[in-house]
């Protein structure tokens, strides 16, 4: 369904979002 697919994506997008947060400046760039 799709609110079953929007909560996966949101899920996903946290974890990337948590990743990019963890990684230092430099790695961003």
């Amino acid at each position: 369904m799709v609110s079953r697919r929007l909560s996966h994506e949101a899920g996903h997008r946290r974890k990337f979002l948590a990743v990019i947060d963890e990684t230092p400046e430099c790695e961003r760039a």
